[in-house]
């Protein structure tokens, strides 16, 4: 019986962790220096064009100086210049 409880509760603790939010967010390019950011899904660029971004286990896209740059999620390694980006979207992992 009490293995039983400990199993029924380890499930409730890992299900509960696993089926977490992950919840993407705008962020204006005017406050991207200001915050600190999370993993950085995607960018909406002055023109409208759209770039997203590969997440997980190491990848994903940074702000280095000036410059947005990260692997695409085709594979493509891209680098686009701050001022050219309207709004950076940031995904956050809500328990």
């Amino acid at each position: 019986m009490f293995r039983r409880l400990i199993a029924l509760v380890t499930l409730v603790c890992f299900v509960s962790v696993v089926t977490g939010c992950h919840t993407a967010r705008g962020v204006p390019k005017d406050e991207v220096n200001e915050r600190e950011l999370g993993s950085i899904e995607s960018v909406v660029m002055k023109d409208g064009a759209i770039y997203k971004f590969a997440v997980g286990q190491g990848q994903g896209a940074t702000i280095l100086g000036d410059t947005v740059s990260g692997t695409l999620t085709d594979g493509r390694y891209k680098e686009i210049p701050l001022e050219d980006v309207q709004t950076v979207y940031v995904s956050h992992f809500d328990p």
